[in-house]
């Protein structure tokens, strides 16, 4: 899905180049267990960054996978509306993910709920022309 709107003229690769180039801060980090499924891992922290590039904003989404008493490691990234490309998750962020405590991050659990529910209800989280 695209934003309504318009569509986006920038490619996955420029706004990650973006992204990269700039290291930001996130704007949301959520955590999910992957308990009940059948992953190699025991659960995702997932980082919401908003990108602006030439008047447009795109949301980056950097997954790193956790596991109990062991390194945290790169899971993928994706632009929600951006379809056919995903990269490994950067080292930068990897490295900047806390180790996966169950107490401090239960299942679900966001650092800001409003900003969530504004990301995920709606079209927010599509490229959108500002």
């Amino acid at each position: 899905m695209t934003s309504p709107y318009a569509q986006p003229p920038h490619t996955f690769q420029q706004v990650v180049a973006k992204w990269n180039a700039d290291e930001p801060t996130y704007d949301l980090m959520h955590y999910y267990d992957s308990l009940d499924r059948n992953y190699s891992f025991d659960g995702t922290f997932c980082y919401s960054y908003e990108v602006e590039l030439d008047g447009w904003r795109y949301i980056v989404q950097a997954h790193v996978h956790v596991e109990k008493n062991k390194p945290n490691s790169s899971g993928k990234v994706f632009i929600p509306g951006l379809k056919g490309n995903d990269i490994a998750t950067p080292r930068w962020v990897v490295d900047l993910s806390p180790a996966y405590d169950k107490t401090t991050y239960p299942n679900n659990s966001s650092t800001d709920a409003n900003y969530r529910t504004k990301l995920y209800d709606g079209a927010y989280r599509y490229p959108t022309k500002l």
